[in-house]
């Protein structure tokens, strides 16, 4: 889940074209950029199942898909925020 949330600020802060530094848990950059700018913004999604990893994606990502919903993941147990 690390992985996935780093990697969503990483990419949202170079496709708005800024140099980024970053160190965190699973990536480290220092100063990576794009070599081309976006004319629009991208859109990040997210693909999940479990109730971290929904309420992450809920709370990151532009698009995100519900991978499967179980009665212990249901959709109305996620904190829309």
């Amino acid at each position: 889940m690390a992985a996935v949330n780093e990697a969503i600020q990483i990419f949202r802060k170079l496709t708005a074209g800024e140099n980024v530094a970053f160190q965190g848990e699973v990536f480290k950059t220092a100063g990576a950029k794009f070599n081309f700018k976006t004319k629009n913004k991208i859109l990040v999604y997210v693909g999940a199942q479990g109730p971290k990893m929904l309420e992450m994606a809920v709370k990151s990502a532009t698009v995100f898909l519900l991978m499967r919903v179980t009665q212990a993941t249901s959709v109305s147990q996620l904190r829309w925020r």
